[in-house]
């Protein structure tokens, strides 16, 4: 574990003055007393004098693991602020029947974007008179197309959710579930299920056996889909078993829960990415809908919402 933290000018009023020297004892004293002195490496900085204030194994070469993130979290904070909401869209237009030749589903990189998000999306849509899609384009071009951080490719065979892909349109946090669950009767094959349908195939062989549940997974990448292959057994009366794995690419893992969010009031022909963005129809009609059918989310306040639409 690394760890490189910069000390701010500003602060509370009510916030004790601390002084170089004495954060450099206490840090210090929290090294000593970690029992961690040879396996961690601190770095801490003052931006406004740019002068090291402590340093304990700043040079090794670690992981910096989730450390990371305390940057990523600076530098949205610093350059999107506090009040920043991500939007989420869709764009398109109907015929006198119903009919959308096309819509676009249009992604800002909302990490909070969930299937129930979606769903919303799917009765604005049904409210706006929308009733068959031909065609569903998932816009990416919000973000490039490296879908995976760089150094991901050292363990290639690691799917853990908390190494989640990265896209401006990713659901669930860019992860999904497959659940198991024991058969009605000893032998009978196990019941297995996943959040993502139309997202992850699977192939059943666990079983209902007495004994300790012993499940492993195993996973193929398609062009559209993850093939999941479920092998093992779970003991008869055991509580649910749940595996959480990273998307392989969670840009058709968030069109495959849109289109089934649709599925009830609109039938689908075909999917596919787009990396340009949608342009909005600028004429407003009863049968259009440019700008008003969207989620808007905030890390505060995780609620989807609307405004009327920007004809």
């Amino acid at each position: 574990m690394v760890a490189a933290l910069g000390v701010l000018g500003e602060g509370h009023a009510e916030a004790q003055p601390t002084t170089v020297g004495s954060l450099d004892a206490e840090l210090a004293e929290l090294v000593r007393t970690s029992g961690l002195e040879g396996r961690v490496g601190i770095h801490v900085r003052d931006v406004q004098t740019d002068l090291a204030v402590f340093a304990h194994r700043a040079d090794a070469p670690l992981h910096p693991a989730s450390n990371a993130k305390v940057f990523t979290v600076y530098a949205a904070l610093r350059v999107l602020g506090p009040a920043h909401r991500f939007r989420t869209a869709v764009y398109g237009a109907t015929d006198a029947e119903g009919t959308a030749k096309s819509v676009a589903l249009v992604g800002d990189g909302d990490p909070s974007l969930t299937g129930s998000h979606l769903a919303w999306l799917a009765r604005r849509l049904r409210d706006r008179g929308l009733r068959h899609v031909r065609q569903v384009v998932v816009d990416e071009s919000a973000f490039d197309d490296a879908v995976l951080p760089p150094g991901y490719g050292e363990q290639p065979g690691e799917n853990a959710a908390f190494r989640a892909a990265v896209a401006p349109l990713a659901v669930d946090h860019a992860a999904f579930t497959v659940t198991v669950a024991p058969g009605s009767t000893t032998d009978d094959p196990a019941r297995v299920w996943s959040d993502a349908p139309g997202y992850v195939e699977i192939e059943n062989r666990v079983s209902t056996r007495a004994g300790p549940t012993r499940i492993a997974l195993a996973r193929a990448a398609g062009a559209r889909v993850v093939r999941v292959v479920l092998t093992g057994s779970i003991a008869p009366g055991t509580a649910p078993y749940s595996l959480r794995q990273r998307s392989e690419d969670p840009r058709w893992q968030t069109a495959a829960r849109f289109v089934a969010a649709l599925g009830p009031w609109a039938s689908l022909s075909t999917a596919r990415r787009t990396s340009a963005r949608a342009r909005p129809t600028r004429r407003c009609s009863k049968n259009t809908f440019p700008r008003p059918s969207h989620a808007s989310h905030s890390s505060s306040a995780r609620r989807a919402t609307t405004s009327p639409p920007k004809c």
